[in-house]
């Protein structure tokens, strides 16, 4: 059997084991292959800079994800396990990526189409590095098995070397740990939104919208419903000063604002 072959003979059966870290440093981690005990020397370890532009060509840095867990996901499409375990980390993805959890792929593909290829087919929404075998961040972290799947806490730590063993256990377990920030989804605002105009404010009181057919007044933590040409939405006034009032939309998840122009004369209520 060749030596990755036998790197390989652990999938699927996890093992939990006490590691030397380093320094005398004792780490317990279930593992997926026995050989993950390599990286064992990183736990505890600032992962440093990790910036490219991905295959799709978004900028990704890793400096701007602090605050929350990312995940380094070393693979390749050739690699049986590395896809076998695509599916679940899709799962846990799309269920805790709304709660601060970040993946990147580092790939170890040859072709770059073939990572494209399966990047489309799967609809895998996390930025993709592609660097080909020997590429930069291999030879920095000493990569030498697929999937190796580390864990960086919000502070930019490395504190899982073998995440693909209860791969959402050990987010939650980070998620839990400290402060997260959660990742917010852009969103377009409501359509309606934009048909509505702020005519007046007074006294941090009292807020004047004009929805193309008819005023209305709101009190901060007033509710109205209001009739648009583009639909019906619910606003709330959560905040009114001197220049605008702020409200929340529908399910929008965070307020929106209306500001006075200048043309705008501030009205007294009748």
């Amino acid at each position: 059997m060749s030596h990755h072959l036998r790197q390989l003979a652990g999938f699927g059966a996890l093992a939990l084991l006490l590691l030397s870290a380093g320094c005398g440093k004792k780490v317990e981690e279930e593992l997926l292959f026995p050989v993950d005990h390599q990286y064992a020397k990183w736990i505890g370890k600032h992962v440093g800079e990790i910036n490219f532009t991905a295959l799709d060509g978004r900028e990704v840095t890793l400096r701007s994800l602090h605050g929350r867990v990312v995940l380094l996901d070393f693979w390749a499409t050739w690699c049986g396990p590395c896809m076998a375990k695509l599916p679940e980390l899709k799962d846990a993805y799309n269920e805790l990526h709304p709660k601060g959890f970040e993946v990147i792929g580092v790939s170890f593909d040859v072709e770059r189409g073939a990572l494209e290829r399966v990047v489309k087919q799967h609809d895998i929404p996390w930025p993709q590095f592609f660097g080909g075998r020997d590429n930069q961040f291999g030879q920095r972290f000493g990569i030498t098995h697929f999937p190796s799947m580390w864990l960086v806490d919000q502070d930019g730590f490395i504190r899982y070397i073998s995440a693909g063993a209860d791969l959402r256990g050990k987010v939650m377990a980070l998620l839990k740990k400290g402060p997260t920030t959660p990742y917010e989804i852009e969103r377009p605002k409501p359509k309606a939104f934009s048909l509505l105009k702020l005519k007046g404010v007074t006294a941090n009181s009292l807020a004047l919208i004009n929805a193309g057919t008819r005023n209305y007044n709101f009190n901060v933590n007033e509710e109205h419903q209001i009739e648009t040409a583009a639909g019906i939405i619910r606003l709330k006034c959560v905040g009114i000063s001197a220049k605008g009032a702020a409200f929340l939309v529908d399910d929008y998840p965070t307020p929106l604002e209306l500001r006075l122009d200048d043309k705008t004369i501030s009205m007294t209520p009748r």
